[in-house]
């Protein structure tokens, strides 16, 4: 049977009897069908001066908000840097570098990231963190999240109603109480308000969909070591290597590397906008592939090569914009080379956009 829409994710049954590419698929269109969402971050440095011993999220609790404006659903948190705050923006006794600490002997930040699940499952992490002075250098802060008691980590639940298309609070302390008394008393869920229920209903079932999706990562490493260490010269660069190379790197593009973004967007391990980025920078590197094939056609026709006996470089001592090299240059050693670079998992949204493309996935 094939799953051919988001509601029949909310049957067990259906999990279990359909194929995980069926189910994949499924869950990628829930996240996909979400109603409008934003989680945004208010400026609000002077908070720490209400913090005098340790980051504390009942302090910026008070100023979370909660609004649908616009047909938007906004959830509004409050993030600050003691940094910034003007008594330690003074550079005392070194130049370029703020070096004033607070008293308690660390700064305090907080901020929040916004967590899109299938199911209609949405969370907001709300964490505060202490900013050390580094060991091996005093003269330099770093963050930690070390230094016991003094940081916090919290979760703001929602859910989304497919049908009435709305989006739903769950109040924090009573999912997390029930989550913790269903340990010895799965029964208890029962007594808790509807909407407590219906999220861990949610959560029990996106936990199904991850285990019946995750055989297909299983030779997924494989496959991005082999293609992340594949290069257009190996044995000899010749127009038949560099066309192989091209075909290779195409069908990881259009095979492994969709397949697992969806699993990667089900795990949370990307965002739905590094999802969203990502598969339209796929779109335009194959784009480049196929024009760099018609262009080694071209010049096999041309010079009535075979794949086996002609070497890339007569090109280049000859004519140094030919069109090898210009797919040299501006394919293989451009865009393909500069894809693989090492990408840090779940940007901070101020990172420059076109940075999120980098990088092996």
């Amino acid at each position: 049977m094939y799953i051919c829409g988001i509601n029949e994710l909310f049957d067990i049954e259906k999990i279990i009897e359909n194929s995980p590419e069926d189910v994949l698929d499924a869950a990628i269109k829930s996240i996909f069908d979400l109603g409008p969402i934003v989680a945004n971050k208010k400026d609000m440095n002077e908070l720490a001066y209400q913090m005098p011993i340790k980051a504390e999220f009942n302090v910026v609790s008070e100023h979370i908000t909660y609004e649908k404006k616009d047909g938007v659903y906004e959830i509004t948190v409050p993030s600050y840097d003691e940094r910034k705050l003007p008594e330690f923006q003074v550079q005392l006794f070194q130049k370029k570098v703020n070096d004033c600490f607070p008293e308690r002997g660390f700064y305090i930040t907080g901020s929040s990231k916004l967590i899109i699940e299938p199911l209609g499952l949405v969370k907001v992490e709300v964490s505060g963190l202490p900013i050390i002075r580094t060991g091996s250098d005093i003269r330099f802060p770093q963050t930690s999240n070390n230094i016991k008691g003094k940081g916090y980590q919290k979760f703001l639940y929602f859910y989304y109603d497919f049908a009435a298309r709305e989006f739903h609070r769950v109040y924090s302390d009573k999912l997390e109480e029930c989550n913790w008394k269903m340990e010895k008393n799965p029964g208890i869920v029962s007594d808790y308000h509807i909407t407590v229920q219906e999220y861990i209903k949610r959560e029990q079932l996106l936990d199904e969909i991850k285990k019946k999706i995750y055989k297909v990562t299983i030779s997924y490493l494989q496959k991005l070591h082999a293609w992340y260490n594949s290069n257009y010269g190996d044995g000899g660069v010749t127009l038949g290597s560099v066309e192989k190379y091209l075909n290779q790197y195409k069908l990881f593009l259009e095979e492994t590397m969709s397949q697992n973004l969806k699993v990667k967007l089900i795990f949370a391990n990307v965002t739905k906008r590094e999802y969203q980025e990502l598969m339209g920078k796929k779109e335009e590197l194959i784009g480049h592939i196929e024009r760099s094939m018609k262009s080694i056609e071209r010049i096999r026709e041309i010079n009535k090569l075979t794949k086996e006996n002609y070497k890339v470089h007569k090109f280049d001592a000859t004519d140094s914009f030919s069109e090898i090299e210009l797919i040299k240059k501006n394919v293989l050693n451009k865009e393909l080379k500069s894809f693989k670079d090492v990408r840090p998992s779940k940007f901070p949204e101020t990172i420059n956009e076109n940075n999120i493309l980098k990088g092996y996935i």
